[in-house]
């Protein structure tokens, strides 16, 4: 899952990376009005939302990826994924992950 997600994060598609989904797994793209999260994993009745950039430069950065995933008023998980070496304190729940640490972990 994780490498179908860099895959699709850089702009590959799954296939041409070597990798398929899983059966038990949907990824699409969520739209809240104007705003867009870049990945939604489903596996039965759970979705976690997943929003990628490369580095949160700035506060209007931060808003920007942050801001969708504040938007959606269900209970599931949310994660920003970035290069950035330290992780920002999100009071919404929001997850700030590195990549790498992302593709490392379970």
């Amino acid at each position: 899952m994780r490498k179908i997600l860099l895959a699709q994060a850089i702009g590959r598609a799954p296939a041409a990376a070597g990798h398929r989904p899983r059966e038990n797994h949907q990824n699409f793209v969520c739209r809240e009005d104007e705003f867009e999260v870049d990945f939604v994993a489903c596996r039965g009745n759970q979705k976690h939302y997943y929003q990628v950039a490369y580095m949160i430069e700035s506060e209007t950065t931060r808003e920007r990826e942050f801001r969708p995933l504040r938007l959606i008023r269900d209970s599931f998980r949310k994660t920003v994924i970035t290069l950035d070496k330290f992780q920002f304190d999100d009071s919404d729940g929001i997850e700030h992950v590195n990549l790498i640490d992302f593709l490392l972990s379970e």
